[in-house]
């Protein structure tokens, strides 16, 4: 799996910005793919931050929902 890390603005007075904002992570492998996100996901410290995670399908985004529930237990 390759991770690719954007170049950003940066961290400013508490405020995310661009730099925690966008990270693409390529793969043919679906399960590795749920893997990082589900591990990057545990960076946040805030549970009622609303993620906003863009996927292809309705289905997709709710076997990565099953993912992310099994992975937290």
């Amino acid at each position: 799996m390759k991770s690719i890390r954007r170049p950003g603005i940066g961290f400013e007075g508490g405020i995310r910005t661009l730099v925690d904002m966008l990270n693409l992570f390529q793969s043919n492998q679906m399960s590795e793919l749920a893997r990082a996100f589900c591990a990057r996901n545990t960076l946040f410290n805030d549970p009622f931050e609303p993620l906003t995670v863009v996927v292809q399908s309705f289905g997709l985004g709710q076997w990565l929902k099953l993912q992310l529930s099994d992975y937290h237990g």
